[in-house]
Formats: structure tokens, C-alpha cells, sequence
């Protein structure tokens, strides 16, 4: 982070489209087009809340005469609402003046806060990913008169494999003909037709995808539903299984118990691993033979193929069937955002990890598996803490009043 040439006031009006109210003691604004909250935060303040990374955002240390703490209090209620909120992160001159002064901010990318948590003296914003201040000032709004027919179309690219610009949700998607597909790219793809340029994931929020959808009749459906809406949909291809013609009952009965990971298919795969990828177990009775591409949306093929399958520990085959982990082709394990620290750190499994390259042959169950199953991250790239997190800590100061200052 280097000195910037103009101050944070014109860096919030000009860049973010959000004016302070003061340019002496205002800790944020709110750009009146998007409805989008910028706060500023002080880089030494990034702390981990309950295994989350976060920042601070309030402290009853901070002086309460300063005119900035009832605005922050707020913007931070407006946040326990549902407005995004974007972080502006800053360095003081000196951390422990009673009064902070700005040295320098960062003007490239903003921190995309998520949820807020209180604790007994303080609030922390939960940093969720890392976005472009320049995708945030040119975010447009979505145009009216989408159709049922746009989104149709929409899902129909998405299900031939065209690539798009919103990641994999983490919160709901839109199922289509049995396969899930993020809300924000179904949306997003839907509107071309009258946008005024292709939209981007800053232009519109998931809670808009969600309310256009849902008018439009298409109910997105909630990833924490999804362990129940996915054994309906095997079920569901199960009976249709069972009732084919064109192959007869031995066949049936093979396909039918790979979906169990038994059988043909997991002599198939027993072939190709030999033990777990997560915890390095080798003792195949207490590991599950489960499918990379889900069961029921395999080719008959690809049901008893080994390079389309895993033996993975219990409690590992769980977070990869439910998307909660998967891998790149290169066997970094990727965790999804809404996975909780506290699972790795109960089950003793050590992060960041690299459980071997995969084959070339299991490169695209891969990468169904992360477009279509992971939970990973919906708008933008994952956090990455910064390398300062890992010094010594500074001893505690007093903050004083939190002014903006140029």
C-alpha cells in the first residue's frame, strides 16, 4: 500500500460514489445509486472472530464524542439488514495517537464485509471476499422487462457449458432440468437482452436475484436445503432407472447399486485409489466410494466409471458430496466460504492442503464438481489474509476518535 495523491473524502465522492457526510468525522457513506455502505477500517485492526476473519467496525474505546460513532452505529444496524458493505482499508501514521491521522488507503480493491458479530465490547465485520474498487463504481443497475423466456434461454446456455462471470453461489441456485445453477449468473445472462452492457456480479445483489427470479417463477432453492432436495432428485432418477427398456435388469441392478458406491463401480474405482485423499486412511471397509459428477446426472458410462468416483473417509466424503470442499486438478483442496474454521480444526485436517495431482481422466468430473456442486464463493475472489496477520501482535491502544481525515 503506498500514499495516495488525493484524500479519502474525494476517493468516497469521486470513486465510490458515496460523499461523507463530513470530511472531518465521518466514517463511511452510502452510495445513494447502488444502496451500497462503504465503512473505513484501520489495517492493524483486522483481527479472527470466532475462527472468522474479520474487521473491527466499533469498540467502546472509541471516543464517544466524536460525531462519527452514532453514524457507525447505523451503518452498522443498516448492515443486520441486508445492506452490503465494502471495507476501505487504511493505515494510520501512528496507531497509538489519541487521535488517528490517515498515512495511506487502499484505492485498488475493496474487502466485501458479510455478516456482523457482537461481542461484549466490540462489533466485527466478517470479511467475505476481496473485490475491485473499479467493479464497484461502475456496477449499473438491472434493466426492467426480463422475461420468463429470457431466463429460460438463459438456462439453456448455462446447461450447454458456456462460461460466465459469477462463479458458483453460495446461497441458492435455480434447477434446471435436475442440475443446480447460480442464481447470479441465470440472472445475469437473462438480462443481456436489454442491458446496456453485459452485467457483472457487483451490478446486482443475490437478494435481487432471488426477488426477480421468484416473480418470474423460477424459486431459486437454498444450498442448506440441498442434502434433502438431492436425495429426491436420486430417487427420482432411480424410479426412472428401473423403468427403462432399453437395458435390461443386470445392468439396472449395476447402475443402481453404483449409486450406493457398490459394485461394479467401486471395483472400478478401488483400481484407481487407494486410499483417502483427505486423511491418507488405506483401510477400504471404512472408507465410502462415492461419485465426483453426482449419480444421478452421469451417463450410464460415467455411473460405473472409476476415474468419475472417490474413496474418501466419512466425515470427508460428507463435505465433498455436499460441496462444502473440492479440489483443483492439481489436488489443492478448495474450501467453500460458508465452511466453518471450527470443522477443520475439531477434525485435526491442517489447511492449506494438497492431497496429490489428479489423473487426466478425472480432470472433467472435476470440473462439474466445482461448477455445479462446490459451494465456493459467489461474487468475488476468496479473501486472502495478509501476511502481516502472522507478526507480533501490537499491544492494545486506546483508539481514540476515529475522524477521516486527508
Amino acid at each position: 500500500m503506498r500514499d495516495q495523491p488525493k484524500s479519502i473524502s474525494a476517493f468516497f465522492r469521486s470513486a465510490l460514489g458515496a460523499p461523507l457526510r463530513n470530511d472531518r468525522w465521518s466514517w463511511g457513506a452510502i452510495n445513494p445509486t447502488t444502496e451500497q455502505l462503504f465503512l473505513r477500517v484501520w489495517e492493524d485492526e483486522r483481527k479472527v472472530v470466532d475462527g472468522l476473519p474479520c474487521f473491527l467496525i466499533q469498540a467502546k474505546t472509541w471516543k464517544n464524542t466524536s460525531a462519527g460513532r452514532p453514524e457507525r452505529a447505523h451503518q452498522i444496524e443498516l448492515m443486520r439488514n441486508g445492506m452490503q458493505a465494502y471495507g476501505v482499508v487504511c493505515v494510520a501514521r501512528d496507531i497509538s495517537a489519541p487521535r488517528r491521522t490517515i498515512r495511506s488507503f487502499k484505492t485498488d480493491t475493496l474487502l466485501k464485509f458479510g455478516p456482523v458479530i457482537d461481542k461484549t465490547d466490540s462489533v466485527y465485520a466478517v470479511i467475505t471476499g476481496e473485490t475491485a474498487s473499479a467493479a464497484v463504481r461502475d456496477r449499473v443497475r438491472l434493466p426492467a422487462g426480463i422475461t420468463e423466456g429470457d431466463v429460460r434461454a438463459a438456462l439453456r446456455r448455462l446447461a450447454s457449458g458456456e462460461s460466465h462471470q459469477f462463479g458458483i453461489s453460495t446461497g441458492w441456485d435455480v434447477i434446471y432440468e435436475g442440475n443446480p445453477y447460480p442464481q447470479k449468473a441465470v440472472l445475469g445472462l437473462a438480462a443481456e437482452r436489454l442491458a446496456v452492457r453485459p452485467l457483472a456480479p457487483g451490478d446486482f445483489t443475490a437478494g435481487r436475484a432471488r426477488q426477480v427470479l421468484t416473480r418470474l417463477g423460477f424459486l431459486p432453492v437454498q444450498k442448506r436445503d440441498r442434502e434433502e432436495r438431492d436425495e429426491q432428485l436420486d430417487d427420482a432418477a432411480e424410479s426412472e432407472l428401473r423403468q427403462r427398456t432399453d437395458i435390461g435388469p443386470t445392468v439396472v441392478a449395476k447402475l443402481v447399486r453404483a449409486r450406493r458406491g457398490q459394485g461394479v463401480f467401486r471395483r472400478n474405482l478401488e483400481e484407481l485409489e487407494m486410499k483417502c485423499r483427505i486423511t491418507g486412511l488405506t483401510e477400504g471397509a471404512h472408507l465410502r466410494a462415492g461419485h465426483i459428477k453426482p449419480w444421478r446426472v452421469s451417463s450410464d458410462a460415467e455411473k460405473l466409471d472409476g476415474n468419475n468416483g472417490l474413496l474418501l473417509s466419512p466425515h470427508a466424503d460428507h463435505l465433498f458430496d455436499r460441496g462444502s470442499i473440492s479440489f483443483s486438478d492439481s489436488g489443492d483442496v478448495l474450501v467453500a466460504d460458508a465452511l466453518s474454521e471450527r470443522v477443520w480444526k475439531i477434525w485435526g485436517i491442517s489447511l492449506p492442503r494438497n492431497v496429490g495431482a489428479f489423473r487426466p481422466a478425472q480432470f472433467r468430473y472435476l470440473d462439474y464438481h466445482r461448477r455445479h456442486v462446490f459451494l465456493g464463493q459467489e461474487d468475488e475472489r476468496p479473501y486472502q489474509p495478509s501476511t502481516a496477520r502472522g507478526r507480533k501482535k501490537r499491544g492494545r491502544q486506546t483508539r481514540g476518535d476515529r475522524k477521516s481525515c486527508s
